[in-house]
């Protein structure tokens, strides 16, 4: 079996910065990642900063892109296959060529991020309920926007604050999160389409 080792240096920036730096605009390979580290996309180009510039036009997965590493790569036939085994080892959610996937591991995934996009659904209804108790304790209340505020009663105490700091808090992670599994499950579509 044929061993290919990834280049160990790669020059890192954000999206907002690389149109701006001179050594982004080289031949390589390149991988967009998101906040939580996950590969969003692998490609490979003689000019990275022309390629970034296109992909900042028209390609989804831009928006989501924390940062950006571009392996320099004189050789087109070398960044053909560094691209190869970078998709295979990085397993990008956006890529669609040169995927070897198979549709039931697909299936899996997509599976297993609806069961938890549902446990997040029902975790943050839980804490929404758990909200309205502690306002409840608090007498009186009027709406505005998404939360309760006591109105002509006692103020909340410092247990009861403290507790809506954190349900507040913990529901605004859990968006977080169903964001996350909502852009897997977008990039494991896209796959499942091939």
């Amino acid at each position: 079996m044929i061993q290919i080792t990834i280049p160990e240096n790669y020059k890192t920036a954000r999206p907002r910065e690389v149109k701006n730096k001179k050594e982004f605009d080289r031949a390589g390979v390149y991988v967009f990642f998101d906040a939580d580290n996950t590969p969003l996309y692998v490609g490979k180009s003689v000019s990275f900063k022309r390629r970034f510039i296109d992909h900042s036009r028209c390609s989804e997965f831009y928006y989501l892109a924390s940062y950006v590493r571009l392996y320099e790569v004189d050789n087109d036939y070398e960044r053909d296959i560094y691209e190869t085994e970078m998709i295979r080892q990085f397993d990008p959610l956006y890529n669609k060529a040169k995927m070897y996937h198979r549709r039931k591991e697909v299936e899996e995934a997509l599976l297993e991020i609806e069961v938890r996009a549902e446990d997040l659904i029902a975790e943050i209804h839980e804490l929404q309920e758990e909200l309205a108790e502690t306002y409840d304790e608090a007498e009186e209340t009027d709406f505005i926007t998404d939360y309760k505020v006591a109105a002509d009663c006692e103020p909340l105490n410092e247990v009861q604050l403290g507790e809506v700091l954190y349900i507040n808090r913990r529901i605004e992670e859990l968006k977080d999160e169903l964001k996350k599994q909502y852009a897997k499950k977008r990039g494991l579509m896209i796959r499942r389409g091939l």
